[in-house]
């Protein structure tokens, strides 16, 4: 704020953008947005001397220079999984310009929110496995592979030896 007033005080000035207010010569904290676009900035000073006001308006532009963290991991055992078998997933996630401050895991229809999880495979076949890491600044990033589960020794499959009767 660089107002004055020729022969008065500033008294008061208000800032308001995207639907906030604030008073006072500069403001509290900076003013910041979430999104990218295009903000108008609006202070309206007030002298001492007959409630004389006077406003500007600045438009910023807000642009958007996070960059995408890169979501990655490993797991161990890498082949021979049977279902009933615990795997370790190592999360081996980056961000080029923040830090990883969430990971959100998906093991089929399970979801587990822990960075470096153990998950035991219930099921055989091909399972998707994905890992989504949300950086400091929001932005996400996913990355998924397909895993293939055999079935245990312990896997029940149903044989039918005769026609099913509707008895």
């Amino acid at each position: 704020n660089t107002s004055y007033a020729e022969n008065a005080i500033v008294l008061s000035s208000k800032w308001e953008w995207d639907g906030n207010r604030m008073w006072g010569h500069q403001p509290e904290k900076p003013i910041s947005f979430d999104k990218t676009g295009e903000y108008e900035i609006k202070l309206t000073v007030t002298t001492d001397i007959d409630n004389i006001s006077s406003t500007k308006i600045k438009t910023v532009k807000i642009q958007d220079t996070n960059k995408a963290p890169i979501a990655d991991f490993s797991w161990t055992p890498t082949s021979g999984v049977r279902a009933g078998d615990s795997v370790a997933f190592t999360d081996k996630s980056s961000d080029p310009d923040g830090s990883i401050i969430a990971w959100e895991w998906k093991f089929g229809s399970t979801t587990v929110n822990e960075q470096n999880p153990v998950f035991t495979f219930v099921e055989f076949g091909d399972i998707e496995v994905s890992l989504t890491v949300t950086d400091n600044m929001k932005k996400k990033t996913t990355k998924t592979v397909t895993i293939h589960v055999d079935k245990s020794v312990n896997s029940l499959e149903l044989v039918w030896s005769k026609a099913y009767e509707n008895d």
